[in-house]
């Protein structure tokens, strides 16, 4: 449970889906009515992590065996812990593996703007969720993935469990989003490249952790 946990708020903060969230609500600290359309957008989020990992997980029983269990878990784990010092050590916050490219972005953008402006139904809120989390899975997945590696052992009913945990902290900083700007604040607005740096050395240092704990534990015994 303690890799759910931290593992769902750590991605949750990782800066392609953090700086989604801020465009996404400081969007909405412009119209009058957000809890609802916020609301939607979020369960469209949740909704569709929540299936990728269970997606993920059936996929990665079937095919980790467990006569070749070992040897995978010690790939996985040594690239997670590759991937982990890349994000300390990376030179640049702009370079980090964790940001959405450009074209990506902006198109994310794009989809939340005609969502408020040119559809008024809440379905279009709850669609954007699932376009929005589709678009960003390749980014946040480099967490989620050895992640959700680690739940194959639980069995079905705890692994399940666990992705259901992990994806409440995934959506947390989403719903205390909501929660300010209903107030009529702004949601973190002084997002730049020294908030980057230690978002990527956060992510970086789980990622580490996480590797770590596979090589010692294994994934029979995780």
């Amino acid at each position: 449970m303690k890799v759910a946990i931290l593992g769902g708020l750590v991605d949750s903060i990782n800066p392609c889906a953090f700086a989604v969230i801020i465009f996404l609500f400081s969007f909405l600290s412009t119209k009058r009515e957000v809890v609802i359309p916020a609301v939607w957008f979020i369960f469209g989020v949740f909704i569709t992590y929540f299936a990728l990992g269970i997606g993920g997980y059936f996929l990665l029983e079937k095919i980790v065996s467990p006569k070749i269990a070992n040897i995978t878990t010690r790939i996985v784990a040594g690239a997670v812990i590759v991937l982990g010092l890349a994000h300390i050590f990376g030179k640049k916050p702009s370079q980090s593996k964790l940001s959405l490219p450009k074209e990506t972005r902006g198109r994310i953008h794009s989809l939340i703007i005609k969502a408020g402006l040119s559809k008024k139904t809440m379905l279009s809120f709850f669609v954007l969720g699932v376009v929005v989390s589709l678009l960003e899975s390749a980014c946040t997945g480099q967490v989620y993935l050895p992640v959700i590696y680690s739940f194959v052992a639980l069995g079905e009913q705890k692994a399940i469990l666990s992705l259901f945990i992990y994806n409440i902290c995934f959506v947390l900083p989403l719903i205390a989003g909501c929660f300010i700007v209903s107030q009529g604040k702004k949601f973190f607005s002084g997002w730049d490249e020294k908030w980057l740096a230690k978002f990527k050395i956060v992510v970086g240092i789980f990622l580490v952790g996480l590797g770590i704990f596979l090589l010692k534990r294994g994934c029979v015994n995780c």
